[in-house]
């Protein structure tokens, strides 16, 4: 039995406060990988296995609009 449509009650936490100084000040979390940010494709992912969503950042207001509850 596996654990589709069950949504334990854990929380992922996601952390993405980094610099970027290796980037040139590009936030990676919204560089596409198959024509998708990769910070949608991890919440993808994620939304299947837990129950609540934690992004860490430095600055946050990137992050607001992302479809997280």
């Amino acid at each position: 039995m596996g654990l589709e449509g069950c949504r334990p009650s854990m929380t992922a936490i996601v952390l993405a406060g980094g610099k970027a100084t290796r980037m040139g000040g590009r936030n990676k979390a919204f560089l596409e990988v198959g024509g998708k940010p990769i910070i949608e494709n991890l919440l993808d992912k994620f939304k299947g296995f837990f129950g609540d969503i934690l992004i860490v950042a430095n600055e946050p207001a990137p992050f607001n609009q992302l479809p997280i509850s």
